[in-house]
């Protein structure tokens, strides 16, 4: 090693390691967690040779840990040279290569080349890389996949396929372990896989190390490794001129010598080959139906074989021990009747059905019970029995009892990370979490925002009322800060009074000032102990990623000092790392109050614009629209303060008012000019959350009060709100048909668009967006999608209203495509209800 790489490795002598927990001879955790197999072996020759000790991080499957190496939880996963990893990894060289063999019956000879065998049935499996290159290479041949590499096995073993392409140490050791005498490896491939090591792509020096010593192992020590687990190899191509050179020599000397007892050396000759084979043939079914009785006797695994109907033919002695029952009671006897508990019974059916179709082995978990009436968690390793025709004729069991394991696991994961008090993340887990987060942010390109929190007077409280008064005090602060923020942020707690908070993610900056504001206000109401009512106050820090640290250190340091600073202006508040997001966040602070009092001192008005009949420009539709008449700001647009209003919580109260406002007008203007006139209405998706009751008593009765018919109120809502529309939303839908209220959708073909949901629900109008009415007299598209809404749309019995028409060419455009409505500037901009009511009446005066 050169001097750079030997410092490296004094500061990291420890590095992370995730493998397949199920990939045996290769690699597997066992039920000790312990990591063994070849991959483990070499392992053991690089960390004797650079003093690396590498620390094992046993998952449950393979994705959970590509998935720990994706996010950089561990320095080095094993895997093929051929890894999807390679963009998130660094591989090393290969140290392994291991050749794609071909498996056949014993029937069969040697194969030099699969052109010699491609009018078979070969079978790769699936998900195996050089699958992809076997089946480019050759093209004419074909080839079935199967599931696994047992599946691949017994599917050669029972003449459903002819041969099974796989690694040469896989197929070896799994005949092995399965017992399959009537299979052999009958040659090899061109093709071959290689294994390296994935390395995190900052750690080059890593690289360089490994490399070095993967250079060190020699074909003696990785020949030492391979053989326990590659029991078969290739076999012997026959040499067929000494076979004739030996056959010609013994027919001569049989001529000359022998020609008197030919007749009867050939029964002598005869018997003993039979008899040897006898012999042969009785050894070794003796010591297989040996080996596989001690295999089921002696195993600390319950073994358990069923009859087709579910019930137990055979059960071992640590079945007896596991589940309480003895074979007796067991034997023919429905599962059901001993050991399944109802609660299991539906995936167990499915599992079981599965097996029977005989489409390959099943492993899975799930509750059983004892003869006691206990409740444990197995695991299960089911296969399918096959007979010589290939039917199913039953299911053998392996279990084993991971109750212990599992909650032994869970608690010892638990305590590592979590608080014993609050039952929060404690700081080893908010250190985990900030750094996944940080990945997150970086991915996602999106700002995450760190809280740093601290009790004002804590000390106060444990030092007059005790340490378990202030106990059950951190208790309820930690379910008071929890009840403010989401599901996918993170509370945790870091040490006496001090809490973090992490909010990832941030599509709107502004949502950190509400959550900030939720808790001081949160903390700063009573706490009721016991007989003691208590007031405290916090005090708390924000600072953000990537814009203020790119690091945890970095983060929690701001965090910090932004919290002080929030203690320095007299606590019960909080502050900001950087002064100019502070400075926003207190101008958003204002606006808000501003609405508050915009709704109590009638700064919000009403405007209206014709939706008019394309074809006769007669206006009998109109949209209202919001506007407010700030006192210093003066016109505030709806995009800002909508949004604002929907997030804290007035866009309820300031929508029941543009309803009733849009309701009263109607009804006058129906009157005044005897003749329909509909007035459409948006509704935020927030609206459509308030409770039914609310939701149709509000409206309903303010219709009956001013006698207004529900066909003159339309309701536009926008695509996103049917997307996933719940059943209470799907009822206020159907409440407003059956009140005569129509409903459009709004700004159609811009949002996530199904077609489905205009079938399903009861929809009135479609509203095309005016981003598509706008280029229709330059963008040929544009016109074709506006003509194929408006036919979709009228072949559905819906009538469409065009948005943004400007011009008389857009307006030709839309009537040549027998377009219903229009709304644009061509006829009118939104105006007050005086201005309106103006247009009203000179269209009235036209009609006269």
């Amino acid at each position: 090693l050169n001097d750079k790489e030997i410092q490296w490795l004094n500061a990291h002598p420890t590095v992370t390691f995730t493998g397949d927990p199920n990939w045996l001879p290769y690699e597997a955790f066992d039920s000790d967690g312990q990591y063994i197999g070849i991959v483990s072996e070499h392992l053991k020759l690089i960390s004797n040779s650079t003093g690396i000790e590498f620390k094992m991080s046993p998952s449950q499957t393979w994705t959970e840990s590509t998935e720990k190496a994706k996010s950089g939880q561990v320095d080095i996963i094993s895997e093929t040279d051929d890894s999807d990893l390679k963009t998130h990894l660094t591989f090393t060289n290969s140290y392994l290569s291991n050749p794609i063999v071909i498996t056949m019956r014993n029937t069969e000879h040697h194969v030099d080349d699969l052109s010699l065998i491609a009018d078979k049935k070969i079978a790769l499996i699936k998900d195996y890389g050089y699958a992809a290159k076997i089946r480019r290479k050759y093209p004419d041949i074909q080839f079935v996949t199967v599931d696994d590499i047992q599946h691949g096995l017994i599917s050669v073993s029972t003449d459903e396929v002819d041969a099974l392409l796989c690694t040469l140490s896989l197929c070896s050791y799994t005949i092995s372990e399965l017992g399959i005498n009537s299979l052999r490896i009958v040659g090899k491939t061109e093709f071959d896989t290689k294994l390296a090591l994935g390395v995190q792509k900052n750690l080059p020096e890593l690289v360089s190390i490994l490399n070095k010593a993967i250079k060190q192992i020699s074909p003696k020590d990785q020949q030492k490794i391979l053989d326990p687990w590659i029991k078969q190899k290739f076999i012997p191509r026959t040499d067929y001129t000494l076979v004739y050179e030996i056959l010609f020599s013994a027919a001569a000397l049989f001529i000359l010598f022998a020609l008197w007892n030919r007749r009867l050396s050939r029964e002598i000759v005869l018997r003993k080959t039979i008899e040897s084979e006898l012999k042969a043939a009785e050894e070794t079914l003796r010591f297989s139906h040996q080996r596989l009785f001690l295999h089921r006797e002696q195993n600390s695994l319950a073994v358990i074989e069923w009859n087709t109907d579910f019930e137990s033919v055979y059960w071992n002695d640590a079945a007896e021990k596991m589940f309480g029952f003895n074979r007796e009671e067991v034997y023919n006897q429905h599962i059901s009747k001993s050991i399944l508990p109802e609660s299991a019974s539906e995936d167990v059916y499915i599992i079981w059905r599965n097996l029977l179709k005989n489409i390959g082995s099943r492993r899975s978990t799930n509750e059983n019970i004892t003869k006691d009436g206990r409740i444990i968690l197995c695991e299960w390793h089911s296969t399918p029995l096959i007979d010589e025709d290939g039917k199913v004729i039953g299911v053998a069991s392996v279990v084993d009892d991971v109750t212990q394991r599992k909650t032994s696991e869970e608690t010892i994961w638990k305590q590592a990370n979590f608080d014993d008090l609050t039952g929060l993340p404690n700081r080893n887990m908010f250190h985990d979490r900030l750094g996944q987060e940080i990945i997150k942010s970086k991915r996602a390109d999106l700002p995450l925002a760190l809280l740093l929190l601290d009790l004002d007077g804590f000390k106060e409280v444990n030092d007059t009322l005790g340490h378990d008064v202030g106990d059950v005090l951190l208790q309820q602060t930690a379910v008071r800060i929890k009840s403010c923020v989401r599901e996918s942020d993170t509370v945790a707690r870091l040490g006496g009074d001090e809490f973090t908070i992490i909010l990832p993610e941030l599509h709107d900056k502004n949502h950190i000032h509400i959550v900030a504001e939720h808790i001081i206000q949160k903390l700063a109401e009573e706490f009721h102990l016991g007989d003691e009512a208590i007031h405290i106050t916090a005090s708390l820090g924000i600072t953000l990623f990537p814009s203020d640290a790119e690091n945890i250190d970095g983060l929690i340091k701001n965090a910090d000092q932004a919290m002080y600073e929030a203690k320095k202006r007299g606590r019960n508040c909080f502050s900001y790392f950087t002064q100019s997001l502070q400075d926003n966040a207190l101008k958003r602070l204002q606006l808000s109050k501003d609405l508050r009092r915009a709704i109590n001192t009638q700064q919000f008005e009403v405007y209206f614009q014709p939706i008019v009949d394309i074809h006769t420009n007669v206006i009998n539709k109109a949209e209202a629209l919001i506007r407010w008449h700030h006192p210093k700001r003066g016109m505030v647009s709806p995009l800002d303060f909508i949004p604002l209003a929907e997030e804290i919580g007035l866009i309820n109260e300031i929508g029941d008012w543009v309803f009733k406002e849009s309701a009263r007008w109607a009804n006058h203007w129906n009157k005044k000019f005897n003749s329909p006139l509909q007035i459409s209405v948006n509704m935020s998706p927030i609206q459509f959350k308030l409770e039914n009751e609310v939701f149709i008593k509000n409206w309903l009765d303010y219709l009956s009060d001013t006698g207004l018919s529900g066909e003159s109120i339309v309701i536009e809502i926008t695509e996103g709100l049917l997307m996933n529309a719940e059943a209470d939303i799907m009822e206020k839908l159907l409440w407003l048909r059956d009140a005569g209220i129509q409903v459009a959708i709004d700004d159609f073909g811009t949002g996530y668009s199904s077609l489905a949901y205009l079938k399903k629900f009861d929809i009135d109008y479609l509203k095309i967006d005016q981003s598509f009415v706008r280029n229709m007299e330059t963008d040929s598209n544009d016109v074709a999608l506006s003509e194929a809404i408006i036919v979709m749309a009228h072949k559905l019995g819906l009538k469409v209203i065009a948005e943004g028409v400007e011009t008389e060419a857009q307006k030709q455009l839309l009537i040549n495509a027998d377009c219903d409505f229009a709304q644009g500037y061509l006829y009118a901009k939104p105006v007050p209800s005086k201005e309106f009511e103006v247009l009203l009446q000179q269209q009235a005066d036209l009609i006269k």
